[in-house]
């Protein structure tokens, strides 16, 4: 199988979390770590033995051995980081929600459809979780039968970040909140098991 060279934009816990998954494959080299704090980025370089650093992605997207690009911003940077990415004719892994509102969601579909060469995702990792995918397996199954109400519950992720004293999460015009945040996966949850 070819060796596929990526690159990760943002150093947080999906960052991290997006560097251990590619490490993981087995097939995906992680070339570039890219991050305006490039201090985080060079740590984090050396812990994954990471070749290249940067405080701007351009000079990434600029790279011609990037193939494929993780993005794993605050929200706010998704759209013109996934945007530029795909101009630059980079495969793209973004992580949700795609943009800050409908207009900039339509225009990236529209970018990505354009392309079919290219591979655009959205990220909804939950579906790979054991649990959410034997939920899916009696739903299907019909094991719980029929289903008239749905009570989802969010947790942990929003409690670890509501701690902090100021974050991106903390901040609407960046992208945060519980509905961008933490809700897009509820929303993705029930659209993906119960149909």
């Amino acid at each position: 199988m070819e060796r596929i060279k990526t690159a990760v934009f943002g150093t947080g816990f999906v960052g991290r979390v997006h560097l251990e998954g590619i490490r993981r494959l087995g097939f995906v080299d992680i070339y570039a770590i890219g991050e305006p704090q490039v201090e985080k980025a060079q740590q984090l370089a050396a812990e994954f033995g990471v070749e290249k650093t940067a405080a701007d992605y351009r000079e990434i997207l600029d790279d011609p051995k990037v193939q494929a690009v993780h993005v794993c911003t605050p929200n706010f940077l998704h759209f013109p980081i996934a945007k530029a990415a795909l101009e630059a004719g980079k495969h793209v892994i973004c992580e949700k929600p795609m943009a800050m509102h409908a207009g900039e969601a339509r225009e990236m579909a529209l970018r990505a459809a354009s392309r079919p060469d290219q591979l655009a995702i959205i990220d909804h990792e939950l579906r790979f979780n054991p649990t959410w995918r034997r939920m899916k397996e009696l739903v299907d199954s019909g094991f719980l039968g029929e289903l008239h109400h749905i009570n989802l519950l969010i947790s942990s992720g929003f409690r670890h970040s509501a701690l902090r004293p100021w974050n991106w999460w903390s901040q609407k015009s960046a992208g945060g909140g519980l509905l961008g945040a933490l809700g897009s996966h509820v929303i993705d949850a029930i659209h993906w098991i119960f149909g």
